[in-house]
């Protein structure tokens, strides 16, 4: 009796580890967000204040945004169908429509270049190329740009930044 116990136990002790077997591995993916020291993170707080104050004072039924939609990809790696850009803009449009701005896709493209997929990262000269060569729209446009990082999740470039 006293051995089915103990067989049991170790049975379930190694049930995890022998289902894992044979599975791929699935990559740790991470924010690619650069953390900034006390010094700027009190600055960057200070901005949010600043621009939640501003935009508090301006804001109005309606107030549009107007988005230019990237989408980098390496061949077919990284495509993704229109309809689920504007399933993004929905959302968008959803999770703001309290604050009065709304947001309206005007233009959406793709370009294939296996460089920008592979090496970019938050300051890169890739990164820097990319910006330069695709945004679009004035100051007050939002540029989204889509890639499947490898091990990034994505990251955000504040205006300051």
């Amino acid at each position: 009796m006293k051995f089915a116990v103990v067989a049991s136990i170790l049975i379930l002790r190694a049930a995890p580890i022998l289902a894992a077997r044979g599975r791929e591995r699935i990559p740790a993916r991470r924010c690619g967000t650069i953390y900034f020291d006390a010094t700027a993170e009190a600055k960057t707080q200070q901005l949010i204040k600043t621009y939640s104050q501003q935009a508090a004072v301006e804001a109005s039924p309606n107030r549009s945004i107007l988005v230019y939609w990237h989408t980098i990809k390496d061949g077919p790696t990284g495509s993704i169908p229109s309809s689920q850009i504007q399933a993004q803009i929905h959302v968008l449009n959803k999770d703001y429509e309290a604050s009065g701005y709304v947001f309206h896709l005007v233009q959406s493209d793709s370009t294939d270049n296996s460089d920008w997929v592979h090496h970019m990262d938050d300051g890169t000269p890739q990164e820097r190329g990319m910006k330069s060569g695709l945004r679009a729209g004035g100051a007050d446009a939002l540029n989204i740009y889509t890639m499947g990082f490898n091990d990034v999740l994505g990251f955000s470039v504040l205006p300051q930044n």
